[in-house]
């Protein structure tokens, strides 16, 4: 096999200097993932110039991760955030405070590009039974949404769900459970899609009843539990009627299919996305004799990650280009990920056919491209520092400014207490 096909995912590539352990588990091409982080690092700074032009604080980091650390200090790694225990944002933001509150934006921002970028070399690099990996972390760069997931540390949350489902898919024949477990572990305590993630494990520790797939499978469980007492511990802020119908159904059908294949599209974006289906169905009958059980749980976490969207948010108010973009993020990608896999299986020598994968991936990335907040423009924005040195200095309550022209009041000896305790001032 040459080294481009190599490159795109389809074989593991092995160097010499990587311990033989992870060579053997698929973990290999030190050049290519440094290379790989780089590019990924440099494509998300490129979706959200905004983050590195005049970087800013997000709702959540502030109103809670800020406010519970100027209280208590590390016991912010305890409250949650709307019912998410955000993980992955707190254990991530808590240490910026800590260096420098003055420059947490900026920092915050950088470490969120640096958290995603190492999810995309997780998706290239990780002993998944994931077909074409590395398209599969190039196609993760370019979802087809506005970038709010992107350079933004606390939206982690929802990066992380890929590492549940890259435990998921975990080929346990290469061995590294440690870090399939880390990935689950993560994942569990920092998003709320491992409640409808755990099924699934449950389903494969059943067909796989082995001592490590128990052992997983309890893992998961455990975590959708704590998972569900967090988000049961808190009362929605939009209540409303999560009832399936046939308007519902239909704006499911034209939202999470008809608007990732045609985003630009104003009308009859559910036959479009019937249409995606049924060349998704016709593919996979097509190669059904090469499909295996782990695109089956492919194919369940797409159908669980939009159910969970569901249950959270009003299917008429969210759009991948409007209103609540963050919960298409999921969806998208595992859609991507089932055409890679259906691609990697086509013969060769059927052309038309092999390239209808890769086609309507492409058609789906340049639509988006073609939306104005593909790329989140450069916006003037309140300095953060001067902000909050001025509440240092200020009687009573200073407001400060987060993303999005959010705002935060935080008293003098607050402001102060998280300059003096900074390691950089």
């Amino acid at each position: 096999m040459s080294e481009t096909t190599r490159t795109l995912g389809l074989e593991p590539t092995k160097i010499r200097i990587v311990p033989q352990r992870l060579s053997m588990a698929g973990i290999g091409g030190l050049h290519h993932v440094v290379g790989l982080f780089v590019f990924s690092a440099v494509i998300v700074a490129w979706r959200r110039p905004d983050q590195i032009a005049a970087p800013i604080l997000w709702f959540g980091e502030g109103t809670d991760i800020l406010v519970h650390y100027a209280d208590c200090g590390l016991c912010a790694l305890f409250p949650s955030i709307n019912g998410n225990i955000a993980f992955s944002a707190k254990i991530l933001l808590l240490p910026v405070f800590k260096v420098s509150v003055l420059s947490a934006p900026a920092m915050a921002a950088i470490v969120g590009m640096l958290f995603e970028a190492a999810v995309i070399c997780a998706i290239a690099t990780s002993p998944t039974h994931l077909k074409a990996k590395y398209l599969c972390a190039i196609a993760t760069l370019l979802v087809p949404t506005a970038p709010e997931n992107y350079g933004v540390l606390l939206y982690s949350v929802w990066w992380t769900g890929i590492l549940i489902a890259l435990a998921l898919l975990w080929d346990t024949s290469r061995g590294l459970h440690w870090l399939r477990l880390t990935f689950l572990i993560i994942g569990g305590l920092s998003t709320p899609f491992v409640i409808v993630a755990a099924p699934l494990f449950v389903v494969r520790a059943y067909r796989e009843p082995t001592a490590t797939e128990i052992a997983v499978v309890l893992t998961a469980c455990l975590l959708a539990f704590i998972a569900a007492l967090a988000t049961t511990s808190v009362p929605p802020t939009q209540p409303f009627d999560a009832s399936l119908n046939i308007g519902a159904a239909f704006l499911t059908l034209s939202k999470f299919f008809g608007l990732f294949i045609a985003p630009l599209a104003k009308s009859g974006l559910a036959t479009k996305g019937g249409l995606l289906i049924i060349a998704i169905a016709s593919l996979a009958y097509h190669e059904r004799r090469k499909l295996d059980f782990y695109f089956f749980l492919l194919t369940t976490l797409l159908v669980a990650s939009i159910a969970a969207n569901l249950i959270r948010a009003p299917i008429a108010d969210i759009n991948p280009f409007g209103s609540g973009p963050r919960y298409f993020f999921l969806p998208y990608i595992f859609i991507s990920f089932m055409l890679l896999w259906l691609w990697s299986l086509i013969n060769p020598m059927a052309s038309l056919l092999k390239a209808a994968p890769l086609m309507l991936i492409v058609v789906a990335i340049f639509g988006g491209m073609q939306q104005m907040f593909f790329i989140h423009p450069v916006q003037e924005r309140r300095s953060w520092s001067e902000a909050m040195l001025k509440c240092a200095n200020t009687q009573g309550e200073t407001v400060l400014p987060l993303g999005y022209n959010w705002t935060i009041s935080i008293p003098q000896d607050k402001c102060r207490a998280l300059i003096d305790g900074s390691l950089i001032k």
